[in-house]
């Protein structure tokens, strides 16, 4: 969550939008649920609630292969969380999606030339915090 907080915090501040700017934060919330534009999206439900541990695992796997093979025919995309939060709203425009457990979505089209939030490079964790080093 921490992390997830820090990327909001750093977009915001490379689209100069600042803590009080309330019309700013909307605008870019209403691009947020608009898919930024992208002609496309994807979401990733799950039919069957998952009864596997790993099945989260699985998913983000095939994500992570959709959106390299997205990169690899000049696509950008853009993992998303945002809409998952209105599971029934997506369900009333999904068919046969009563009763799944939506995951991301995944906006993705033709990357704007020179689009300024398209530069946002968030922070990396170091290495040593991803892996327990053991001597």
């Amino acid at each position: 969550m921490a992390r997830a907080r820090a990327v909001g915090i750093g977009i915001f501040q490379h689209k100069g939008i600042g803590r009080d700017d309330a019309e700013k934060r909307r605008a870019h919330d209403r691009e947020n649920f608009r898919f930024f534009g992208a002609r496309r999206s994807s979401s990733s439900p799950l039919r069957n609630r998952p009864s596997r541990n790993g099945t989260f695992l699985d998913c983000g796997f095939v994500l992570d292969n959709l959106m390299l093979g997205l990169a690899s025919l000049g696509l950008g995309s853009c993992p998303q969380f945002s809409a998952m939060a209105y599971p029934d709203l997506l369900k009333k425009h999904i068919t046969g999606s009563e009763g799944a457990l939506f995951i991301a979505g995944l906006p993705f089209g033709r990357p704007k030339p020179g689009s300024h939030v398209n530069a946002f490079q968030p922070s990396r964790l170091p290495i040593d915090e991803w892996f327990k080093v053991v001597e």
